[in-house]
């Protein structure tokens, strides 16, 4: 009787390709951008009219979510600074993202400024000067209405006041809420009195 085993040499299983890696996503850049002058408070910008960001000083920035490699991008002023109230403008802030993070997008804010202005009454005499902030000395001859040239930024202070009162006949002339700070509008309740001495 024989014994033994019937068998041959173990064939090696072949080894298959390696998995596919899964497809990678678009790539998303960011919109970046740079803001300049910026003095108030409540800066926000947007892209693409969504992913609010608040901004509370000039530098640069990015948005969390940009869009992705050839799409648009649309940055936007949201909501305008107070306090001082200033107006943010956006320059180069649309077109389409290229392999790299946008960043030529630029803010530019200024502060607005408006004008301070009232009223002259009793005015009988001639060679009356206001002033606002000692100077934009302002000649006024007549009772009525009366404007200063420059403007004065949002959040300055102004202060009108007596430079010449008038002569012939001799008169004083009093200045009523001639002192405050600028908010968001022209100022033009300043009242001036005048009485013959």
């Amino acid at each position: 009787r024989g014994s033994g085993s019937i068998g041959g040499d173990a064939t090696p299983t072949p080894k298959g390709p390696p998995p596919a890696s899964p497809p990678s996503e678009s790539q998303s850049y960011y919109s970046g951008a740079k803001v300049s002058g910026l003095a108030g408070q409540g800066l926000v910008l947007q892209n693409n009219a969504g992913g609010d960001v608040a901004v509370t000083a000039s530098g640069s920035f990015g948005f969390a979510a940009g869009p992705a490699s050839g799409a648009a991008y649309s940055v936007t002023v949201k909501s305008q600074p107070a306090n001082p109230n200033q107006v943010c403008t956006v320059n180069a802030g649309s077109g389409k993202v290229s392999n790299t993070d946008v960043s030529n997008v630029a803010i530019t804010c200024s502060t607005s400024s408006f004008l301070v202005g009232g009223s002259v009454s009793g005015l009988q005499g001639g060679g009356l000067v206001l002033q606002n902030n000692a100077g934009d000395d302002i000649a006024v001859d007549a009772d009525g209405k009366f404007r200063f040239q420059t403007a004065v930024a949002s959040g300055a202070g102004y202060r009108v006041t007596v430079k010449a009162q008038p002569a012939g006949p001799t008169q004083t002339c009093s200045v009523n809420k001639g002192t405050g700070a600028m908010a968001n509008a022209a100022i033009d309740d300043v009242a001036v009195v005048c009485s013959t001495n």
